[in-house]
């Protein structure tokens, strides 16, 4: 079973790829995506974490939606773990199992309904599992899970901000500066309200 799963998606370090600029310092042009990374298949966004912008995704980019619900759809296994969190692809209904801090989240691909502490949860965008061929030579097929980025922080105990482009930033490194594109800043654990 391990060695099927890997054979669908393969572990690609961060150091392998040169994926350049991520998004714009407020003020500037937007960059256009690198083509090494996964294609965008809606909006860019600019993510931090706990006052970090992440700048290198290992190998798939986050990405807003074209159509409505217009969610923000992260890689699920790269922005779990900076949370802490640990994440377990099950082949078995092509599930995914997040463990962080006593809560768990169990997505399944296409579905529209997850398990949150074993409680049904319903979601607007169902987590998509996407394939893409790399540059390299010969090219390999990498598989990646997408998920909405908000449903899965806050049932992980985090908080999600979003900005519009043209709105202030709320993020530690550009705070009050207007952004060029979306913005979406995670603080976790969620501050208490």
């Amino acid at each position: 079973m391990c060695l099927m799963a890997a054979s669908f998606a393969p572990v690609v370090r961060a150091d392998e790829w040169d994926p350049g600029p991520q998004g714009p310092k407020p003020g500037e042009k937007p960059d256009e995506p690198n083509p090494k990374l996964s294609p965008l298949w809606g909006k860019p966004v600019d993510i931090h974490v706990n006052g970090e912008r992440i700048v290198r995704w290992e190998d798939a980019l986050p990405f807003i939606q074209e159509d409505p619900p217009w969610r923000t759809m992260v890689p699920v296994r790269f922005i779990s773990e900076k949370l802490g969190a640990k994440v377990e692809w099950v082949p078995d209904g092509q599930r995914v199992l997040i463990r962080l801090g006593g809560r768990t989240v169990e997505l399944r691909i296409g579905d529209k309904v997850a398990k949150v502490n074993g409680e049904d949860r319903d979601l607007d965008a169902p987590p998509e599992l996407r394939s893409w061929q790399t540059e390299e030579s010969p090219p390999r097929t990498l598989w990646r899970t997408w998920v909405p980025l908000r449903f899965v922080t806050e049932c992980l105990g985090g908080k999600v901000e979003w900005t519009p482009p043209g709105g202030l930033s709320k993020s530690k490194e550009y705070p009050g500066q207007k952004i060029a594109r979306d913005e979406v800043v995670i603080t976790y654990p969620a501050p208490p309200e």
